[in-house]
């Protein structure tokens, strides 16, 4: 049973390959925010044959910061459409992209405690970092940091040589943070930071085309 299962998925990929132009592309992203760092992930393409239209999935995995220190890491879960025009006689294709991401982290929205050292730690501070100047400096009962989805686009070229591609582009996307601060015993003391963290920058891909 299991080697009629591969087998069948070796056909059935096999027919998407011949009747549409499927790509595969490891991608490196290098964004602007100081709170995240360089992203590595993987972008899937694929569109009728020799259409100008097509759809992408993606998905990242990059460190995240606050205030200059390590929170973990996130993951970016992109999808969208795309449109593409080939150069004639030539092995380069323009393109450009639009699509929704999709932030995840295993700590969006938790409740985080400021133990020193801690992540509920890095949330003091960059409250802190913003309002202690204004309202003088502030500890609360705990803090919840999330991240959350938005649009974004990308556009770029790519050359392309018996299959392989080698692509390179810019993408303008921008993330909400909100982190808060909250009292156990006064829902009304409270903090809030809400910043957009940019995300874009450019993007450097390989990969293969079938």
């Amino acid at each position: 049973m299991k080697k009629l299962t591969i087998i069948l998925m070796i056909i059935l990929i096999s027919n998407i390959a011949y009747s549409a132009d499927l790509s595969f592309e490891y991608i490196r992203q290098y964004p602007q925010s100081e709170n995240y760092g360089n992203s590595d992930g993987l972008k899937l393409t694929i569109g009728p044959n020799d259409s100008i239209f097509y759809a992408w999935l993606s998905g990242e995995h990059a460190r995240f910061n606050l205030t200059g220190q390590n929170f973990d890491y996130t993951n970016l879960i992109g999808a969208g459409l795309g449109v593409k025009y080939k150069i004639k006689q030539s092995p380069f294709t323009l393109f450009a992209d639009a699509g929704w991401f999709q932030p995840f982290h295993d700590k969006n929205g938790d409740e985080l405690k400021a133990v020193p050292g801690d992540m509920g730690d890095r949330c003091d501070i960059y409250l802190n970092e913003k309002y202690a100047a204004v309202y003088g400096r502030r500890g609360f009962d705990y803090y919840t940091m999330k991240q959350t989805g938005n649009m974004g686009a990308s556009f770029g070229i790519k050359y392309n040589i018996k299959g392989w591609i080698v692509g390179i582009a810019y993408r303008m996307l921008e993330i909400p943070l909100r982190v808060n601060g909250f009292s156990y015993t006064d829902n009304s003391d409270r903090w809030e930071r809400y910043d957009d963290q940019k995300l874009s920058g450019p993007v450097f891909s390989i990969g293969y085309e079938f």
